[in-house]
């Protein structure tokens, strides 16, 4: 791991640590106050479901840091995260042990073929643009990841529904749409 790399996962540990002794919801209120973070589309609908008081179950396809599971989870979702990045795995799963059993967190890639191994790449760069397919000079080959369609994966857990569902795969969200039995999983 080099230099940047270490620099931005001690920042984010501190981060966690930080949230842990002051509370998420504090946390989530403070970084909001100090513009340390900007609303996005996820953070909208998250909100919108917090304020009518609607508690469900999420799955965070591609979850990276969980930025997207922690908002919904701190406010009692169930959720389900998909990442194969180790590095991010690592934080992710700290990250979810603030939640018990309400977050699950899997070492898998979502496709729309199961069992499958394929080549995962990161970029030392970057962390968030890992991906099934290498589309930048920075890419290199990390390891060989196992992959899962929403479909299989659904009906070995008996999910019964899915209220909201967040892909963010680098170029993976097609197929991972396409590993969905639209029929018995509906929006």
């Amino acid at each position: 791991m080099n230099k940047i790399n270490l620099k931005r996962n001690l920042k984010i540990r501190i981060a966690f640590f930080i949230q842990r002794i002051i509370g998420v919801n504090f946390f989530n209120k403070l970084i909001n106050f100090l513009k340390l973070k900007k609303n996005d589309e996820i953070e909208i609908i998250s909100n919108y479901y917090i304020q009518n008081s609607y508690k469900g179950t999420m799955f965070d396809v591609g979850a990276q840091l969980g930025n997207s599971m922690n908002t919904l989870a701190s406010a009692g979702w169930n959720a389900y995260c998909f990442e194969p990045n180790p590095v991010c795995l690592d934080i992710l799963s700290q990250r979810g042990k603030f939640f018990k059993n309400k977050v699950k967190i899997f070492d898998l890639a979502v496709s729309d073929k199961s069992n499958l191994s394929l080549n995962f790449y990161t970029s030392e760069g970057n962390l968030g643009i890992s991906s099934l397919h290498p589309f930048t000079e920075s890419h290199i080959k990390l390891k060989k990841v196992k992959t899962i369609t929403l479909k299989k994966f659904i009906f070995d857990q008996k999910i019964k529904k899915i209220d909201f569902l967040k892909i963010d795969t680098e170029g993976n969200d097609l197929s991972v749409l396409k590993g969905i039995d639209w029929d018995k999983l509906s929006p």
